[in-house]
């Protein structure tokens, strides 16, 4: 695997070492033609938190019919719509017209 120096990863906003104000982490475009707002930390940071995993796999279980919403604490309810909202939003953005792009 390859090891990518502390400088380079404080470059990339990793969430594992100190905040810097030079750091421009990663986004996917979509996300720029949708008017998110600046990411302050590499995704590989945040995809790995277990709040992240667990509310992933919670929309899983919810999409199929599995986990009534209403049963789930409010934070997980809230950051399992928001997850479904932003899956939406990168749906529509990969459906239109791709000559915009």
């Amino acid at each position: 695997m390859l090891q990518i120096s502390a400088d380079n990863r404080a470059l990339i906003g990793c969430g594992f070492l100190p905040a810097s104000e030079l750091a421009r982490p990663w986004r996917h475009r979509g996300t720029l033609e949708l008017n998110y707002p600046e990411p302050t930390i590499c995704p590989g940071y945040s995809t790995k938190l277990p709040e992240v995993a667990e509310i992933a796999r919670l929309r899983l279980h919810w999409s199929k019919g599995n986990v009534p919403l209403e049963s789930l604490d409010d934070n997980i309810q809230r950051g399992v719509e928001t997850l479904e909202s932003s899956i939406g939003d990168m749906n529509d953005w990969c459906l239109r017209d791709k000559a915009k792009r």
